[in-house]
Parts: structure tokens; C-alpha cells; sequence
């Protein structure tokens, strides 16, 4: 996790980032509560589980830099 932190420390130098955290889970999934990713507009580190529902909440961090929203 000190690695998770040293990146976004690290990114916050010179741009914006959208953390993104497991706050519930339903069913067996790959990371459990607490699991997070840093999204950049042309980037990203770590995972939260992968798949189709990893990829929207990339699409959406994304947004999120886009808009400042």
C-alpha cells in the first residue's frame, strides 16, 4: 500500500488523479472493501477487480478529470 501512496504523491506533482475505492461488495469478487486505483487521463496503477465494471469506473474517473465533476 506505501507504494499506492508514493505513486499518487508522486502524480499530484504535476497533475490531477482520481482515486478510486471498493466501498461495498456483493457476491464473490476479486478485491475486497478497501482496494484502490489511482486513474489518470492516459493512465492508471493498480486495480480494483477488473472486467467491465473496472473499465466504467475508469471511463468515469476520466470524466471526472474532464469536467472537474
Amino acid at each position: 500500500m506505501l507504494n499506492f501512496y508514493q505513486k499518487l504523491t508522486d502524480k499530484l506533482q504535476s497533475q490531477s488523479v482520481v482515486v478510486a475505492t471498493v466501498i461495498a461488495i456483493k457476491g464473490s469478487v476479486p478485491r475486497e472493501v478497501g482496494a484502490k486505483m489511482l486513474i489518470g487521463s492516459d493512465w492508471t496503477f493498480d486495480t480494483i477487480g477488473g472486467g467491465a465494471g473496472e473499465a466504467k469506473i475508469i471511463e468515469q474517473g476520466r470524466l471526472v478529470l474532464m469536467t472537474g465533476q
